[in-house]
């Protein structure tokens, strides 16, 4: 674990093998290229079936994208197996926060986020920027969305990404979004001749 072709969000990776007998301990890696040549970690004299993968301390920038890993079992008296089949794995990156704002007539909360177009985006509101007291939800399947006006108030407005297979990235950031208690004031000052 984790399978071949698996996504996971950006983060500790657990990787898991099946052990062998006569295996004293294990050496793995994990490379950014299938052939190994970019290798991002190495560990040798690992004592069982798991290592933990952080992918924010190796020395190819973001830790997002394709990673390959495989394992080596090493034998009581120095000698190593060959390295099993390398799986591939990806991480996907927690989008950024979206850019929230009241629309310019005042009834809804106006949405904009990028992301690829056969993408689904899932969006929440909240009260709070913990995202406990969530008071309105959407469904989306552009490059934006509205979401109904909320009272007056300081709200929270975050999205997640479901791609075509069914993966679901983390939440993005926060954005906040200030709903006056007067939007027709805050209209009027914006409009020009309005005063």
């Amino acid at each position: 674990e984790p399978a071949g072709g698996a996504k996971l969000g950006v983060g500790e990776v657990a990787l898991h093998w099946a052990t062998s007998r006569g295996a004293a301990a294990y050496a793995v890696q994990v490379a950014r290229d299938a052939a190994f040549t970019q290798v991002a970690a190495t560990a040798d004299g690992i004592d069982g079936d798991r290592f933990a993968f952080r992918p924010h301390a190796t020395d190819f920038g973001a830790a997002d994208g394709a990673y390959f890993w495989r394992v080596q079992a090493v034998l009581a008296d120095g000698r190593r197996s060959p390295w099993s089949d390398g799986q591939a794995f990806m991480l996907r990156a927690a989008p950024r926060a979206p850019i929230a704002q009241l629309s310019p007539d005042g009834a809804a909360i106006e949405l904009q986020w990028g992301g690829a177009r056969d993408d689904r985006e899932q969006v929440e509101l909240a009260r709070d920027a913990a995202f406990r007291e969530v008071v309105a939800r959407g469904d989306f399947h552009a490059a934006g969305g509205r979401l109904a006006r909320p009272g007056a108030g300081t709200w929270f407005a975050r999205y997640r990404r479901v791609e075509p297979d069914g993966f679901r990235t983390d939440w993005s950031a926060p954005a906040r979004v200030e709903v006056p208690s007067n939007w027709h004031e805050a209209l009027r000052a914006w409009l020009p001749g309005a005063h």
